[in-house]
């Protein structure tokens, strides 16, 4: 029987410039469920990222999040207080007065109320497992847009979140650092997590996740079967 994590309901969601992202979008992701969101044309992931995350909201429709309506009115959302969204935005979405090191570390003080120097410990043997050790006290502006999105991964790994929302990194990885995330990220396809990873390139894990396109705003099983969109 279906469990249902996230679900779409009549989603229609428009761009600031007036343009439709989605139309009428009804989808659900199972938990547990790991899903490729690769773009064919015209689509923007990134947005069905940020609805999911509770950081856009739609037009119309709901999005509801375990059992309960990302509302944009209310802030109380107790799967997002606990600290259950790995949240990876392309640009990395850093606090740009804090070192690397405590970025990664803040989101374990306060939703997971580890104490700092616990929480400072795992950060920085986080950021040595993917090979930003020695950046861990720079803060977000001095970093190259891949580290800081591999800083957001990270930061999002220390969580064990139940919902990782991965957009694509701003730039081709490099070797160490395409190694680092495909060790992050198979660890946690191995897990009971359920995941929305957005791109098409190598650093994606293939063997636990399926595959599907956003085509102009309409989601696609890779056999061509809409997905009630």
């Amino acid at each position: 029987m279906a469990d249902p994590l996230l679900v779409f309901e009549g989603v229609v969601l428009r761009s600031e410039e007036g343009k439709v992202v989605f139309h009428g979008l009804d989808w659900a992701l199972n938990r547990g469920t790991k899903v490729n969101i690769r773009i064919t044309s015209g689509g923007d992931a990134s947005a069905l990222l940020r609805l999911a995350s509770g950081l856009a909201h739609p037009q119309e429709g709901r999005v509801i999040l375990d059992g309960t309506p990302l509302d944009p009115y209310a802030f109380d959302h107790p799967f997002l207080n606990r600290g259950a969204v790995g949240w990876v935005p392309r640009e990395g979405g850093l606090l740009v007065n804090q070192s690397l090191r405590v970025n990664v570390a803040l989101p374990l003080m306060f939703t997971k109320r580890t104490g700092r120097n616990h929480a400072e410990a795992m950060a920085t043997k986080a950021l040595e497992e993917a090979g930003l050790a020695e950046l861990a006290d720079l803060r977000p502006h001095v970093l190259d847009p891949r580290e800081r999105w591999l800083g957001a991964l990270v930061r999002a790994a220390v969580m064990e979140p139940e919902l990782w929302l991965v957009d694509q990194p701003p730039g081709a990885l490099n070797p160490r650092m395409q190694e680092a995330v495909e060790r992050i990220l198979n660890r946690a396809a191995s897990s009971s997590a359920s995941m929305l990873i957005v791109g098409g390139d190598a650093w994606i894990p293939r063997t636990l996740l399926r595959a599907i396109e956003l085509d102009n705003g309409r989601l696609t099983l890779e056999d061509n079967d809409a997905i009630r969109a």
